[in-house]
């Protein structure tokens, strides 16, 4: 049995980030299966270089589908890592272990809070804002 004193909260809320641009750094890049069975990498990501929310995490999935590929060609270059897109193929290749550290720009923005209902699996408001990655963004360099 492990005992845990003091505890004052065990909700679990986070303040919703401030919206906003944002420096972020790639904490981790897993690779999952989305709940649509499609495969897709969970990216882990912490604020840098600011003096209200560094060190806070926010999370952006990217999934590996043809309809999407624009959202990790946008994580590449806000990160600075190369990709290809082959033309004549189709293909988009780049190298998913770059992603690791990499540092890129982020857009913050708010929506309503979803969770999903244990029985239903339907998603249900929370009634409280979340913070979430609305895009990635160049550099400024």
């Amino acid at each position: 049995m492990i005992t845990i004193s003091n505890v004052e909260n065990i909700g679990g809320d986070f303040e919703p980030v401030d919206k906003g641009t944002y420096e972020v750094k790639i904490k981790s890049a897993v690779n999952k299966t989305a709940a649509s069975g499609n495969p897709m990498i969970k990216l882990e990501v912490e604020i840098t270089n600011h003096e209200v929310w560094e060190g806070r995490l926010l999370w952006d999935n990217l999934v590996l589908i043809p309809q999407v590929a624009w959202k990790i060609a946008e994580v590449c270059t806000s990160c600075g890592i190369q990709f290809e897109f082959n033309e004549a193929t189709k293909n988009l290749e780049f190298d998913n272990e770059a992603l690791q550290d990499a540092i890129g720009v982020v857009q913050v923005e708010m929506k309503a809070g979803k969770t999903r209902d244990a029985e239903t699996g339907l998603l249900e408001d929370t009634g409280k804002l979340q913070s979430y990655i609305k895009r990635w963004l160049p550099q400024d360099k």
